[in-house]
């Protein structure tokens, strides 16, 4: 079963919904409010929404996720279902980039539109190394520069560093990395308390009109999802990874060749040879992925749901 906790008194009761739970899934109406949260590992997403919505959730410990499925919180805010959307980041430690785009494409063609985007940031993070480039990058492509003004880029974890760190790097952050988004109408804010500062973010959100992401406008035109923007970044990194190792493979190769290589010397090598050769083939195998995912039954589950919509409510599929 479900755990359902009492939320503060203006929230009314917060459910949650994993698509493993064996519930119904929530219902969604014109009126609803969908909001995704999404962030790289350690961010806070399942936090924020636990803290915000009084709905009981595994959270995460250092850099390992627990959210490895779409998973979403109901809950009612001044009279407006509210539905907050936590996704997996492009950083998990357990899922592969290929699967975790599978697994939101799959959702997104069902939600058809968000009424926005909450971005989470830790300011913990002393700067905004590859595995942060990678996650700003891929939401920016997953959400498109046009839906800007839907997306509220937030800060979080201000708690464990000092004032002085977390201005100097906010400066960074919004000089350096959040230009071209905010330029485009995002919004930056910081969560200092997540059950007080959550409700304002969300509320600030529930009175904009709702978007189609561009992950969401390019599946209903017809593209393969590895021909989507977000998708040629996967598919790009996969072959730098695949050329990566297949020339370590090369290297390797030769050492186990030479004659001069030989034992504990040659059991090493040959190990790391293994290894690196069993890398180089789950990259191609993403990329057959990637490659096969049907784009069509996701886009037929688009057309259901609008016609499911027209008729007055729609459910995730």
């Amino acid at each position: 079963m479900v755990k359902v906790i009492e939320a503060a008194v203006n929230w009314g009761i917060g459910k949650l919904w994993t698509p493993k739970s064996g519930d119904e899934p929530p219902k969604f109406t014109e009126k609803s409010i969908l909001i995704a949260v999404m962030g790289m590992t350690g961010a806070g997403k399942t936090t924020f929404i636990s803290k915000t919505t009084g709905v009981e959730m595994e959270i995460g410990h250092g850099l390992k996720s627990c959210t490895k499925e779409v998973q979403i919180a109901s809950i009612t805010l001044d009279g407006r279902d509210v539905h907050l959307i936590d996704t997996p980041g492009f950083d998990d430690t357990e899922l592969d980039d290929t699967d975790i785009l599978i697994r939101i494409a799959n959702y997104m063609t069902t939600s058809v539109r968000l009424s926005g985007i909450i971005y989470l940031y830790p300011m913990t993070a002393r700067r905004v190394g590859g595995v942060a480039a990678k996650n700003l990058t891929m939401f920016r492509n997953l959400v498109g520069d046009s839906n800007m003004r839907n997306v509220k880029l937030v800060t979080t974890m201000w708690d464990d560093i000092t004032a002085e760190q977390g201005e100097s790097r906010l400066e960074e952050l919004t000089r350096d990395f959040w230009g071209v988004m905010t330029a485009a109408g995002a919004q930056v804010d910081r969560c200092n308390e997540a059950a007080k500062d959550g409700h304002r973010i969300i509320r600030s959100i529930m009175n904009t009109s709702p978007v189609t992401l561009q992950l969401q406008s390019e599946m209903q035109q017809g593209l393969r999802l590895e021909e989507t923007a977000a998708g040629k970044i996967v598919r790009g990194q996969l072959e730098e990874l695949e050329a990566k190792y297949a020339r370590d493979v090369g290297e390797l190769r030769k050492k186990l060749d030479d004659a001069t290589t030989h034992g504990e010397l040659l059991a090493a090598v040959r190990m790391e040879y293994e290894h690196k050769l069993r890398k180089q083939q789950e990259a191609a195998d993403q990329k057959v992925k990637l490659h096969e995912i049907d784009i069509k039954n996701l886009k037929e589950k688009v057309e259901d749901l609008e016609k499911k919509s027209k008729e007055g409510g729609c459910c995730i599929m």
